[in-house]
């Protein structure tokens, strides 16, 4: 198998992945005028998901 063949299929699971992870984003609950603090109620969700992408992006760019 040539390198590109899995240099592509690597890029495809990085893409589904960050995609999955992209979908546990939901719209809070909130009051008028408190979106900011609802969205902060989801950190660990945001969190996660930088932390994430830092990671596979980082390790994609040392392959």
């Amino acid at each position: 198998m040539r390198a590109e063949r899995v240099q592509a299929f690597s890029d495809g699971v990085f893409a589904i992945l960050l995609t999955i992870l992209v979908l546990e984003f939901v719209v809070p609950d909130y009051q008028e005028g408190h979106l900011f603090e609802a969205i902060l109620g989801q950190w660990p969700i945001m969190f996660a998901y930088v932390l994430t992408f830092t990671y596979m992006g980082s390790s994609r760019l040392r392959v």
